[in-house]
């Protein structure tokens, strides 16, 4: 069972960082009243490709989002949308928790690509 690492609290989910994994635990009724159920959903680090972190400005909302890599699919480079499922919206004064769980996650898939990176250097120079 993977403990939780890192957690920030966002206006309609909450994550939580484990040892290989981002959950996004939902807040029912807020995700409802936005734009209809939105489930929980665990995303396996080694699946993503980046972290983008959306600064609030005026409107004084933020937004970070999750880039999935889906093997035979290129990922789809899109606007950003609150909507978006592997997305969690944050307030500005939540803003520090965000970007140091987004830097954590950054570390975090920079060692699994390194790690990945270097079996399969391994297992090409066996085959020579």
């Amino acid at each position: 069972m993977d403990k939780t690492v890192k957690e920030a609290k966002g206006l309609d989910g909450v994550l939580k960082l484990s040892q290989d994994i981002i959950q996004i635990r939902r807040d029912p009724f807020a995700s409802l009243l936005e734009d209809g159920l939105r489930v929980d959903k665990d995303i396996p680090l080694e699946r993503i490709s980046s972290v983008n972190l959306e600064m609030p400005e005026e409107a004084d909302v933020g937004c970070v989002r999750f880039i999935v890599s889906h093997p035979g699919r290129l990922a789809k480079a899109g606007h950003w949308s609150v909507k978006n499922s592997n997305t969690v919206a944050f307030r500005k004064a939540d803003l520090a928790d965000f970007r140091e769980l987004k830097s954590v996650i950054d570390s975090r898939i920079l060692k699994l690509k390194k790690l990945r990176d270097s079996g399969s250097e391994s297992s090409s120079q066996a085959a020579k």
